[in-house]
């Protein structure tokens, strides 16, 4: 059976106990800021997402490069909860979209009060970093073999 974020929310339990809100986002709507202070977990209820990372280049100029597209039942910004970082990247809707803020100090509260229930929660946000770690591994590798060789020539 696989897991669904979305109804592990809809649980009484968890209702009373992580708060959440559904925002709509218009096509090219700014969800997150790059930089930016946050806990909030964002789940794609409907919808795809934009993730972008902003590059300065070598002439100091400002660019965002896409890397990630998002659609339901995918999670951004959970990294957050787990190293109270700044935001690493921003996301903006690639298309009208449905998004279950999720406030993330009550989920890792839950999580820690609940790991029965918490240990599917942490598997979920496991394997979607795992799988953008193995992509991101993929781009690097390409984008050295061609570095590599254009210093070959």
């Amino acid at each position: 059976m696989t897991f669904s974020l979305l109804s592990f929310l809809e649980d009484a339990d968890i209702r009373d106990n992580v708060p959440c809100q559904i925002k709509k986002f218009s096509e090219g709507n700014t969800i997150v800021l790059e930089g930016t202070q946050g806990m909030d977990v964002f789940l794609i209820k409907s919808g795809t997402v934009h993730i972008l990372a902003s590059m300065t280049l070598a002439n100091e100029q400002q660019k965002d490069k896409g890397i990630a597209k998002l659609s339901a039942n995918e999670v951004f910004g959970e990294l957050a909860i787990f190293d109270n970082n700044t935001r690493s990247a921003m996301a903006v809707a690639a298309s009208d979209c449905e998004i279950v803020v999720i406030n993330g100090a009550a989920l890792l509260a839950y999580m820690d009060d609940n790991p029965e229930q918490g240990y599917p929660v942490l598997n979920f946000f496991l394997k979607q970093i795992v799988q953008r770690m193995r992509s991101s591994t993929i781009r690097a590798n390409m984008i050295m073999e061609f570095y590599l060789q254009e210093q070959a020539k």
